[in-house]
This record gives structure tokens, C-alpha cells and sequence, in this order.
């Protein structure tokens, strides 16, 4: 697999996408977002099509596609998932590809505290310090902040055009507003 790949499907591990255990064949990689992000659906697939099982389908509340059961999925779940939860693997390349990603799908930009942050929920505190540390050597500070009974992180104030620096080659037309564009 090439090195585009590699960063796309470790962005969408790092989000919203999922593997998902097929305990007699091997696992699958699914890919599902909100109708309104159907634009960024389709890109994955374009992506990813020569994995797919199909075409992206639509239901009441969702857009999603999910791959063949491959063993190169079931060796990713093996790394991303301890006793059915995701984690975060010790050995992540983080690239500016991965990180846009994983904004798109987890991140948002708070306009009247001109911030950017990314949803952490799937992940406990040393992996959010883990996080942390791979924004960082972006030269980009962040902080953790509680958000109910999860954490999430907020790139500072002074590093937010840094981050939207480093993500918007990436950043699919329709999700801009991610970075304060106005659609």
C-alpha cells in the first residue's frame, strides 16, 4: 500500500472510521459520516474503491461505505483495538494528511474563540498526551480540555493559523467551514 493510503486509513482510524471485527473472516474497514458529508464520503471511496466491498450507501441518518474483509484489516485491528476498544498505537506516523483527517472528521473551528479543536472521546488521557506531543512537534501547542466525562483538545489561540496552515491543502471544498470559511 502506498504512502497516501497509509495516512488516509491512519486519519480515519484516528476519526470516525472503524474496523470492524468479523470474528469468522477477516476484519473490514468502514468508512461513515452524516449525509451532509456525503462529498467526503465519496472521496474516501475514490480512494479506497479497490478495497470496497460497493458503492457508498445511504440509510435515514448516515452515508457509509465499508471494504472487503482483508487480512491487511484484520492486522490493523489487531494494532488498533485492545479487547474490542480503540486505542491508540504507539508507532503512528503523523503527517500533515493524517492530521487533516483526522480533523475533517473529529475537528471543528470555534469562531468566537477563533480555536481549533478535535474530539478526543475514543481516547483516554496518555493517548491525548500522545496526541498532544505528535501536534507538537508541528510546532503547534495545544491543551486538553473536559468536556463531560471526555477530554478533547484545543489547539491555542496563537497556533490556530499554524494548524489551518498545515490542514487546509487538505481539506475537502465542502468541509471549509472546519477551518472558517464561510461555504
Amino acid at each position: 500500500m502506498d504512502q497516501f493510503l497509509d495516512d488516509l486509513i491512519t486519519g480515519k482510524l484516528l476519526g470516525d472510521g472503524s474496523l470492524e471485527d468479523r470474528s469468522l473472516a477477516n476484519s473490514r474497514l468502514q468508512i461513515r459520516h452524516s449525509i451532509k458529508q456525503k462529498e467526503y464520503v465519496d472521496w474516501c471511496y475514490m480512494h479506497l474503491k479497490e478495497f470496497a466491498v460497493s458503492k457508498p450507501k445511504q440509510n435515514r441518518f448516515s452515508y457509509y461505505f465499508r471494504s472487503k474483509s482483508l487480512p491487511m484489516f484484520t492486522k490493523l485491528r489487531k494494532i488498533w483495538y485492545v479487547n474490542g476498544k480503540k486505542i491508540l498505537p504507539l508507532h503512528i506516523k503523523f503527517t500533515p494528511l493524517v492530521i487533516s483527517i483526522w480533523y475533517m472528521d473529529d475537528g471543528y473551528y470555534d469562531r468566537t474563540r477563533d480555536s481549533v479543536w478535535l474530539c478526543t472521546h475514543n481516547f483516554d488521557l496518555l493517548e491525548i498526551e500522545r496526541l498532544r506531543v505528535a501536534l507538537a512537534s508541528f510546532d503547534i501547542n495545544s491543551g486538553k480540555v473536559r468536556d463531560r466525562t471526555h477530554y478533547k483538545i484545543r489547539i491555542s489561540s496563537k497556533d490556530t493559523c499554524k494548524f489551518i496552515e498545515l490542514v487546509r491543502p487538505h481539506i475537502l471544498p465542502s468541509l471549509l467551514y472546519k477551518i472558517g470559511i464561510a461555504p
